[in-house]
């Protein structure tokens, strides 16, 4: 396993792990803008990190990554919108918002691996 590789998981798992005890543990109990929208700004960078790392996937440039973050942002939007749509109805805009941070977070951790030249 690469370090580059080794970085994409750590950093996918971590997500998914502060998203379960948000979920599970704060959530419940308390309401706010981070708190209702935690899945959404962490579950990007999930999503990129662990599908990058289960895929085996290095990017030869940041650009390359860039535009790998933003189809999982869009992917991320686009099932929101699809909310709009379902019985249950369970569309917020503050997900939006919420995705739209997960994308900067997800370029700016990311950035961090072609910086210190984790390929």
């Amino acid at each position: 396993m690469s370090t580059k590789n080794g970085y994409h998981l750590a950093i996918g798992l971590i997500c998914v792990i502060i998203v379960a005890f948000f979920t599970i543990f704060i959530r419940p109990y308390l309401s706010g803008f981070f708190i209702d929208t935690m899945p959404n700004i962490l579950g990007v960078p999930a999503a990129f990190f662990l599908i990058a790392y289960f895929n085996n996937v290095h990017f030869k440039s940041f650009a390359n990554s860039v535009v790998a973050i933003l189809s999982v942002g869009l992917g991320f939007i686009i099932y929101e919108f699809v909310q709009y749509i379902l019985p249950i109805n369970t569309f917020d805009t503050y997900d939006i918002y919420a995705t739209l941070l997960g994308v900067i977070l997800t370029i700016i951790l990311n950035s961090f691996g072609f910086r210190y030249k984790l390929k």
